[in-house]
């Protein structure tokens, strides 16, 4: 299943910021698209979580999402996801930075 979770987020230098939670429906893998419309992500890049209770998040692991502005970037390797809802954070580098992620679930 095919996700939108941001479709121009905008980010100051340097901030962080967190999804709202996805329900996996009884997928254990997923894969991000990013694209970066200005700006840049940090090292930490964004990082995904999970949880069964919304409440006590879990992460399963960060990307770094490098790449020139306008250019998309799909990332797989979040497999073995176990729980009912992931959720996603994101750091701004040092400039601001506007950006889009979608995610696509998948039950393997």
């Amino acid at each position: 299943m095919q996700t939108q979770i941001w479709t121009a987020l905008g980010l100051s230098a340097g901030a962080v910021e967190f999804s709202q939670p996805v329900n996996m429906a009884g997928s254990n893998a997923l894969s991000l698209t990013i694209t970066v419309f200005s700006g840049a992500l940090a090292a930490a890049g964004v990082e995904v979580f999970e949880s069964n209770d919304l409440e006590n998040w879990k992460s399963k692991g960060s990307t770094f999402a490098s790449q020139s502005v306008g250019a998309s970037m799909t990332v797989s390797g979040f497999g073995s996801i176990a729980s009912t809802y992931v959720r996603f954070k994101v750091t701004a580098g040092a400039a601001a930075t506007v950006m889009a992620m979608t995610i696509n679930t998948a039950h393997l």
